[in-house]
């Protein structure tokens, strides 16, 4: 089997990313700090997850922590999780929660992800990144069956996101959007 080299995968993303951009109108302050994960890895990552929302017409603006202050979605990074967490959870969202809205992510889990895997830290950390704004987008802790918003990522869905990203549902876009558009959320 072919595959593509990382720099030119990541340069396709970032295409993909900057065209569909260019055509949305819904858009998204996502606030992130670098202090326990390399940048390089972080704004991969962010690619990632801002390819997978461009997808559906969504145009995540990422931003330093402090300007998620009055607004936006503030995703924390935690050395380790919580021993009464899940031992299956690699972040956790808190889609109720007000101003900002946040996300915190359990690096010893994501490590615990990546792990034996082919697919690239940075393309599992954009899921995950990914998987935990769509809680927030949605305003739910709920699950799909499949794609994106999937509980639980088995070896063959690692597998199909190595040939293309996980995909947002139609439903869960639709819901997406028209929280969006009814200022449901606070992502300005």
């Amino acid at each position: 089997m072919a595959t593509i080299p990382r720099t030119a995968a990541l340069t396709a993303v970032l295409l993909v990313t900057a065209q569909v951009t260019a055509a949305s109108n819904r858009q998204v302050k996502v606030c992130m700090g670098t202090v326990l994960m390399p940048f390089g890895m972080q704004h991969a990552a962010r690619a990632q997850a801002s390819a997978i929302y461009a997808r559906i017409g969504i145009d995540l603006k990422w931003s330093r922590l402090s300007e998620c202050v009055n607004g936006g979605i503030r995703i924390d990074v935690e050395p380790r999780a919580a021993a009464d967490l899940s031992p299956k959870a690699t972040a956790s969202a808190y889609p109720f929660s007000k101003s900002p809205r946040r996300i915190t992510v359990y690096c010893d889990r994501v490590q615990a992800v990546i792990s034996g895997r082919e697919l690239s830290a940075r393309f599992i950390l954009g899921h995950i990144l990914a998987h935990e704004l769509g809680h927030v987008l949605l305003r739910t802790d709920a699950h799909a069956d499949t794609g994106l918003m999937k509980a639980h990522w088995t070896h063959a869905d690692f597998g199909a996101m190595s040939r293309a990203p996980a995909a947002i549902g139609g439903i869960h876009a639709k819901m997406m959007h028209e929280n969006l558009d009814r200022r449901a959320i606070a992502v300005e």
